[in-house]
């Protein structure tokens, strides 16, 4: 999911013509690392290292005095029970209210993003620490007000804006459901891949239809926000959509740029492909639906565009006997 601006369509828009395939840069890639906008800094998130060194950001859905719940969107990453997560870092309201250790005490994988127990290290303070909230417990009045300022922003949202985010959730959850269903039916392993093929080849036309005229009002809104206003709309839309698209590969990788930057060469390879992709019939619906949209199709015109050029520029030049 993009992150400002114009870019809170849900595709991430490319600069530059390009040539493709792509391969890898010789350069050795940075460890993978979900990046976050910082637009998405006042809300309580966590930012952890795996065992294998591979640094994550995750939403904190509960927090207690010695553990949390939080919900990791990355379908690629493997969490183990009684796994110990260093540099363990609490945010909450642009503040670190924790950092130190935290032991994986639960895993849930819900299809769309794994729900994960964690009890923080007790330690001492060598190993931890704990911030006061910013305001001081004798001044409650101040605490409260403070807090109902920050849930007001909701109101600052459209009622059409609400509706359409949710509809749409509610629409692709529903759709993910039916075809968890067919995927259970599902023949022998051998027979699997035809009938994905043969499924999505009927449904998933008449599915992005439905989402592209649902996401065409959706840009409408968006763009006639002023700047103050979308900060709100966005994180509106990262709590409710981000666990549908960030399952797919391009949705996975475009959002958490684990070279550091949107339109890397697997990116651009994805956009190229053109195919579905993913471990599940969802996880390949949600990538075909985006690399189906207008960007990624403009990406692929200016291939052919540049290649029809390049034959009409060496023609008229061989005419002319150069």
């Amino acid at each position: 999911m993009p992150h400002s601006g114009r870019e809170m369509s849900l595709i991430v828009k490319t600069s530059g013509g390009m040539a493709g395939p792509f391969r890898q840069p010789v350069r050795k890639a940075a460890p993978a690392q979900a990046s976050s906008s910082s637009q998405t800094a006042a809300e309580n998130e966590i930012a952890f290292q795996t065992a294998e060194g591979v640094e994550w950001r995750a939403r904190l859905a509960r927090l207690t005095r010695h553990g949390l719940t939080f919900e990791v969107h990355n379908l690629t990453a493997t969490l183990r029970t009684s796994e110990v997560l260093a540099n363990f870092k609490i945010t909450s309201g642009n503040r670190v209210i924790y950092f130190g250790r935290a032991v994986v005490s639960g895993v849930v994988h819900t299809g769309e993003s794994l729900i994960c127990e964690a009890k923080l290290d007790d330690l001492g303070p060598d190993t931890a620490f704990f911030l006061p909230p910013a305001e001081s417990h004798s001044n409650l009045d101040k605490a409260y007000d403070s807090f109902f300022e920050a849930w007001q922003k909701n109101y600052r949202i459209s009622n059409e804006f609400k509706v359409l985010v949710t509809d749409v959730q509610s629409y692709l959850t529903g759709v993910r459901h039916w075809l968890e269903q067919l995927e259970f039916s599902m023949g022998t392993p051998h027979d699997r891949p035809a009938r994905e093929r043969a499924i999505l080849d009927a449904v998933a036309p008449r599915i992005i239809a439905t989402f592209n005229g649902r996401h065409e009002r959706f840009e409408e809104i968006i763009y006639a926000l002023t700047p103050e206003a979308r900060g709100a709309h966005q994180d509106f839309v990262r709590r409710h959509w981000h666990k549908i698209f960030l399952g797919s590969p391009f949705g996975h990788r475009t959002y958490h740029k684990p070279i550091g930057y949107a339109g890397d060469y697997e990116m651009m390879n994805m956009i190229y492909r053109n195919r579905p992709e993913g471990r599940s019939l969802f996880e390949k619906l949600i990538h075909l639906l985006l690399v189906s949209q207008w960007p990624a199709r403009s990406v692929r015109n200016r291939i052919a565009h540049l290649c029809e050029n390049i034959t009409n520029e060496t023609a008229r030049v061989a005419r002319a006997g150069r």
